[in-house]
């Protein structure tokens, strides 16, 4: 049930190519702003210092669910959350934004530049795009909790067809 309700939430944030109700200047679309302009002081001035970021998709990857708490702890996340996966590059544009109560449901496409090793890939460097929705509340002018989905099913996709495109890391290296 829940798999139909997120395709759902998708389907509905990326059927539209503009903004619903978000404000540009929103603290939620200029927090996203920071990210992406790799600020993070920027960034941390939008948090409160009890925010909370989880992304439950990660465990789709074989990781643990991230759920972090304070503004010390989501910063760090963010200047180390690639460590080890060899990305390159990253950048997102926010495709729809639908603001309802406090709460901003921002529909994100993604593209991240990446080692072919990480993902399996027998490429020095990928291209994996996909797209993001984000729930993000705001209170007093600040974000007090954002949660991420990431449409992993759609990444998937690009990752098998870069495989077969170019074949698997460990088979390019004889093992």
């Amino acid at each position: 049930r829940m798999k139909d309700w997120k395709n759902s939430l998708f389907a509905m944030l990326f059927a539209s190519s503009h903004s619903l109700a978000c404000d540009p200047d929103s603290v939620a679309l200029r927090y996203l702003s920071a990210i992406d302009a790799i600020n993070w002081e920027e960034m941390r001035s939008f948090l409160a210092k009890d925010a909370i970021y989880t992304d439950p998709t990660m465990v789709h990857y074989g990781r643990d669910e991230i759920n972090l708490h304070g503004t010390a702890n989501v910063v760090e996340f963010w200047k180390n959350s690639f460590n080890g996966s060899g990305t390159r590059d990253i950048g997102y544009t926010v495709t729809s934004c639908l603001k309802t109560a406090g709460n901003h449901v921002v529909g994100l496409s993604i593209a991240v530049a990446v080692s072919g090793e990480f993902w399996n890939v027998a490429k020095d460097v990928i291209d994996i795009s996909g797209r993001v929705v984000s729930v993000i509340r705001v209170e007093d002018d600040l974000l007090t909790q954002q949660q991420v989905f990431l449409e992993y099913e759609a990444a998937d996709r690009v990752v098998a067809d870069l495989r077969k495109r170019y074949g698997e890391f460990e088979a390019s290296r004889g093992l």
